[in-house]
């Protein structure tokens, strides 16, 4: 939004309310944008409550300079044709989110599609598995979610999401592969932890006879531990 832009929304908004949804690429909720915009897609008239015709918001926003709402029906469409709208619309042909519907009486409904409706929940359930989207960092709920199903095999259900990009998913799901590599190793290297070999180890290591810590890899395999519970432990520490 320009200088210019801002005076005159500043002069106008004592008399007129002007709702504006802000788009960018910085801003993604579930859509990608490739720019950043300001869309203007209503204008009120304050003390009265009046809407502005389409025609009317047309030509505020063209004044201003403004992106605004694409009209994609008439007064007279039915909310019948909306629906049949909306069922045959998808995110990937361009229909992005769905359509606002004005009565009127001035009174909105916001139908949205199947296929948005499902892209958010999807989104949704994404992003509260990261603590730092940014860095692929995990929330403790997340990372126990994503380690419960790399080690139930159920992995694709996470995986098989259409609308997110998953590369944050792989990249936590590779560093599980790796310590499970370790877990492995020193599971079949050492053998059954029965109280003889555990002493025996411990004691290679001077544990015993030095009161040194216990390295948490040996740890893990004297206690047992299933693959789950060490895989959760490890991420603990690593965060």
């Amino acid at each position: 939004m320009t200088p210019m832009n801002r005076d005159f929304i500043r002069e106008n908004g004592k008399f007129y309310t002007f709702c504006f949804e802000f788009i960018s690429p910085e801003n993604k909720i579930v859509l990608e944008y490739d720019k950043t915009d300001i869309v203007l897609h209503g204008v009120i008239e304050t003390k009265i409550g009046i809407h502005f015709s389409y025609n009317q918001l047309c030509y505020y926003a063209k004044s201003m300079g403004l992106s605004y709402a694409h009209n994609f029906g008439s007064d007279k469409i039915t909310l019948e044709q909306v629906q049949e709208y909306i069922n045959n619309s998808t995110i990937k042909d361009g229909m992005i989110e769905g359509v606002v519907v004005k009565f009127r009486s001035d009174k909105m409904l916001k139908f949205k599609t199947e296929d948005y409706v499902k892209a958010h929940r999807e989104w949704s359930k994404y992003v509260s598995l990261f603590k730092d989207f940014n860095t692929a960092k995990l929330t403790k709920n997340g990372a126990k979610i994503l380690i419960d199903a790399y080690v139930n095999n159920t992995l694709d259900d996470i995986l098989g999401m259409q609308y997110i990009d998953k590369t944050k998913l792989r990249y936590n799901i590779e560093v599980f592969k790796n310590w499970t590599i370790n877990f492995n190793l020193v599971k079949s290297t050492l053998g059954q932890p029965t109280k003889e070999k555990r002493h025996e180890v411990f004691c290679s290591w001077g544990i015993d006879t030095n009161d040194k810590p216990v390295p948490f890899n040996i740890s893990a395999w004297a206690k047992d531990v299933p693959l789950a519970e060490y895989l959760y432990k490890r991420w603990l520490i690593n965060n």
